[in-house]
């Protein structure tokens, strides 16, 4: 669960203002992904989820 919070503290701390993008390699990953982390599924082939910024209205420096 180390990577969850990794990812969590990038989105949330570093880049709160963009979108991550994302693509699991298991079915785990996906699960972790989508239910987790908040990501949803970007139309189309490929497995590409998206998960919205932590601070959409942020201003950046």
């Amino acid at each position: 669960m180390q990577a969850v919070a990794a990812a969590q503290a990038l989105a949330h701390e570093v880049h709160p203002t963009l979108p991550c993008y994302a693509r699991a390699a298991t079915s785990e990953g996906e699960h972790i992904l989508l239910d987790r982390l908040g990501a949803r599924r970007v139309p189309g082939d490929g497995g590409l989820v998206m998960a919205a910024p932590y601070h959409p209205s942020r201003r950046v420096a």
